[in-house]
């Protein structure tokens, strides 16, 4: 097996969230008035909050009011359902299920603060499925640098080359390649250019086609031994 730990990223691989954000993001923006387009929302997925208001200053000004986009994002977050209404990605459960019963140490490493995750995975059933959890508020470089797969890596007591990370953001590929994992993409907003797929070592449809792949690496181990 050419690993020994899964190291999963949270929204837009784990929850199927980035659609609502999406569309929270930019009313809040327009209630600010001016406008987000689809490039610079994109741009943010995969980043930290410091990190997101930094790109989000260059692009719009010095000027730019954070705490004002964060207090509107949350009012559209509730109107819209907010946590309640999140579904889970297809195949989730499935891979779950699959890892656990191999005994396969897990862990998510996300660029949502730490709380936040813990209340959003426990929301939909899943944050006791892991063995760690580290937040984009809890290192010091968020993604794309490697640092949260790093310490994702250390939680688990797993030597980080021995760890596979599976992302959908570019800014989550280019962290877990960087932290010398074997990196899977399943695409979600963004979809897999050849840059990406240069980062990747594989790219996949879903969840359901990972845990196949993993489950076929296992056979041909099990085959060779």
């Amino acid at each position: 097996m050419p690993f020994d730990a899964v190291i999963f990223d949270m929204d837009g691989l784990l929850l199927d969230s980035e659609r609502m954000f999406r569309t929270v993001w930019q009313l809040a923006a327009a209630d600010l008035g001016v406008k987000m387009n689809d490039a610079v929302f994109l741009s943010l997925i995969g980043l930290n909050r410091r990190s997101a208001e930094a790109r989000l200053k260059d692009h719009y000004g010095p000027d730019w009011d954070h705490e004002a986009l964060n207090v509107r994002i949350d009012h559209h977050w509730h109107a819209i359902g907010g946590h309640d209404a999140i579904p889970l990605k297809p195949g989730v459960g499935e891979l779950l299920d699959h890892l656990e019963a191999h005994a396969f140490p897990r862990a998510v490493a996300t660029s949502t603060a730490r709380q936040n995750a813990i209340y959003k995975l426990t929301k939909v059933g899943l944050f006791d499925r892991f063995h760690g959890l580290v937040g984009g508020d809890e290192v010091a470089a968020g993604k794309p640098a490697p640092d949260p797969y790093l310490k994702a890596a250390k939680l688990l007591d797993v030597d980080p080359a021995r760890c596979l990370a599976l992302e959908d953001s570019p800014n989550g590929l280019r962290a877990a390649r960087a932290a010398g994992m074997t990196v899977i993409m399943v695409p979600d907003l963004i979809a897999p250019t050849d840059s990406l797929r240069d980062v990747a070592h594989h790219v996949m449809d879903d969840l359901h086609t990972v845990r196949a792949w993993i489950a076929e690496r296992q056979r041909l181990s099990t085959a060779e031994s």
